[in-house]
C-alpha cells in the first residue's frame, strides 16, 4: 500500500512538473520584444510537523498543503528514512508505527518541477531518536514481612512501588533509594495481598523497563497471653527452662527453637535465656518477650544411684528385745558444696512387718523419721521366742538441689527391704528355753485342768521372761 502511494505520488510530481514546465515556456515566448531574462523563483518546502509518541513509538505527522509555484499548485510529499510503515487516522494525519529502540528517523517534505534531480526541493529533515529499550528487572524480593510492614531488598536504579491486589495506589508512587539496601513500605492492613513492583527508570538514553511483580501477603497480628519464665534445671554444660506450650525459646534473640533446653554450653558462664509466645511463619512474633540470666555450674553433677543405697542389721538378735538397723542413702561427699542440679537419695520412713502382720508400727503405715538426713538409724522388738524371719522395709526419696535447698523429685520414691532373722538355735538361752519348754508342754498334758489354767496365767507368763533374760546372760 505504501509503495503505490508513493509511486502514485512521484508520478503526480512529474505531471506537475511537465505543467510547470508548459507554464513557464509560454511566459518565455510570448513577450514580444521584451527581456528574455527568466528569474527563477525562491522555493522554500515546509518541514513536516512530526508529533513523536515516546510510550508507544509512534510519529503522527500532518499533510503539509500543495506548493504555489508560478500559479501551478505542486503537491508535497512526506517521506523518512529508514521508511516505516503508516495508517492514515480520520484527520489525515499519517501514523507512522513501528518505530524499533535504539533507532534514528529522519522526516522531510519534498516536492519536484520537473524530473530532474535538481528541480526536486526539500524541507528541512526533522529527527526523531528512539531510545534503547532495557530489559525487564527481577522480582522483587521481600527481606521481612510483618503485619503491618513489607520490606525488600532495593537496588540503585530501580524503582519501587505497591498497590493492593486490585492495583489501587496504597500510598507508594515508584518511589528509588540513594543506594543498595532495605526499602520497607509501611501502614498496611494484617493479613492482606499486596502487590510489589518494579522497574528501570527512564533515563535520557533509555525507556523505563517492563514491571517485575510479586505477590506478597502480610502477616496476622502477633500471638497474645502471658508466662512466667524460670530456670528448671542447669548443669555445667546446659541450661534447662520451665517448658510451656505455645512458647519459643532462644540464647540471642534472634534465633528461636521449640525446645526449652539449651546444651553444649561453656561451664561456669553466664547465659541470657529469652522467651516468647510461639509464632507461626504467617503470624508476627510475639511481642511479650522474658529474659531470665542463668550462670551453668563449675563442675559436672553428682547423680545419687538406687544401687548405693543400703539396709543393715544383723541376723540372730533375740526375740523381745530391741534390734536396731541403720539405713543409708547416696549423696555428694560434702553436701554443703552442692551445685545446682546434684541429686541424692535419701531414707524418709520405714515399717517393720512379720508377714502379713505389722511389728512396727503396730498396724498399716510408716514411722516417719523426724530430719531428713544422709544415714538414718531404727528399732524394734519382735515378740515370741520362735525363730523367724521379719522384713525391714524403708521407703528412700531422691532429691535435686535448686541452689536454695534440697527439693523432692516427683515419683521418685524408692522402696527397699531388708530380711532379718530373730533368734538364735543352738546357744545356751535357747536351750534353757526349749527345756522349760519341754517341761510346761508335759505338764499341760498330764496335770489337771486346773493347774494347766495355772500354768497360763500372767505368772508363768512372767516367769518365761525371766528364763529368758537368764537365757541372754547366760550367752
Amino acid at each position: 500500500m505504501n509503495v503505490s502511494k508513493k509511486f502514485i505520488a512521484v508520478v503526480m510530481a512529474m505531471l506537475m512538473a511537465l505543467s510547470c514546465m508548459a507554464i513557464a515556456s509560454a511566459d518565455a515566448t510570448g513577450t514580444e520584444g521584451g527581456d528574455t531574462t527568466v528569474t527563477e523563483p525562491e522555493i522554500t518546502v515546509p518541514a513536516p510537523e512530526c508529533e513523536f509518541d515516546v510510550e508507544n513509538r509512534t510519529v503522527t505527522v500532518k499533510p503539509i498543503d500543495s506548493v504555489e509555484i508560478d500559479g501551478v499548485s505542486c503537491s508535497v510529499i512526506i517521506s523518512v528514512e529508514p521508511v516505516l510503515p503508516y495508517i492514515t487516522n480520520e484527520d489525515n494525519n499519517r501514523v507512522y508505527y513501528n518505530l524499533e529502540y535504539g533507532k534514528t528517523y529522519n522526516f522531510y517534505a519534498w516536492f519536484a518541477t520537473s524530473t530532474n534531480e535538481e528541480d526536486t526541493y526539500y524541507s528541512e529533515k526533522v529527527e526523531v531518536k528512539v531510545k534503547q529499550q532495557q530489559a525487564k528487572p527481577s522480582a522483587p524480593v521481600p527481606v521481612e514481612i510483618t503485619s503491618s510492614s513489607i520490606k525488600i531488598e532495593a537496588a540503585v536504579g530501580l524503582v519501587y512501588t505497591i498497590t493492593d491486589i486490585n492495583g489501587k495506589a496504597v500510598g507508594y508512587d515508584w518511589v528509588s533509594v540513594p543506594k543498595a539496601g532495605a526499602l520497607e513500605f509501611e501502614n498496611l492492613d494484617a493479613n492482606t495481598k499486596y502487590i510489589v513492583s518494579s522497574k528501570k527508570a527512564a533515563t535520557d538514553a533509555y525507556y523505563e523497563s517492563d514491571e517485575a511483580t510479586v505477590t506478597i501477603t502480610t502477616k496476622k497480628p502477633a500471638p497474645t497471653g502471658d508466662f512466667e519464665l524460670k530456670l528448671a534445671d542447669k548443669t555445667n554444660t546446659s541450661i534447662t527452662a520451665v517448658a510451656y506450650e505455645g512458647v519459643e525459646y532462644s540464647l540471642d534473640g534472634k534465633t528461636w527453637q521449640k525446645s526449652n533446653e539449651f546444651k553444649g554450653l561453656t561451664a561456669d558462664k553466664q547465659y541470657t535465656i529469652y522467651a516468647r509466645l510461639f509464632a507461626n511463619a504467617d503470624q508476627d512474633p510475639s511481642d511479650v518477650v522474658k529474659t531470665i540470666v542463668v550462670k551453668t555450674n563449675a563442675k559436672a553433677n553428682f547423680e545419687a544411684n538406687k544401687k548405693n543405697i543400703k539396709i543393715e542389721a544383723e541376723d540372730g538378735q533375740y526375740a523381745n528385745s530391741e534390734i536396731k538397723f541403720t539405713a543409708t542413702g547416696h549423696a555428694p561427699a560434702n553436701m554443703n558444696e552442692a551445685v545446682y542440679g546434684d541429686t541424692r537419695i535419701v531414707p524418709i520412713e520405714y515399717c517393720v512387718v512379720f508377714g502379713s502382720t505389722y511389728i512396727k508400727p503396730d498396724k498399716e503405715g510408716m514411722v516417719i523419721w523426724e530430719s531428713i538426713k544422709l544415714t538414718q538409724n531404727g528399732s524394734f522388738t519382735a515378740p515370741g521366742y520362735e525363730e523367724k524371719t521379719v522384713t525391714i522395709k524403708v521407703r528412700f526419696i531422691v532429691e535435686e538441689y535448686k541452689g536454695s535447698g534440697w527439693y523432692y523429685v516427683p515419683g521418685s520414691d524408692i522402696i527397699e527391704t531388708e530380711d532379718v532373722t530373730i533368734g538364735r538355735t543352738g546357744d545356751t538361752g535357747t536351750k534353757v528355753l526349749e527345756f522349760f519348754e519341754g517341761i510346761l508342754n508335759f505338764l499341760f498334758n498330764t496335770v489337771p485342768s486346773f493347774f494347766a489354767q495355772a500354768l497360763q496365767s500372767d505368772v508363768w507368763g512372767k516367769l518365761l521372761g525371766a528364763i529368758g533374760n537368764i537365757g541372754k546372760v547366760i550367752s
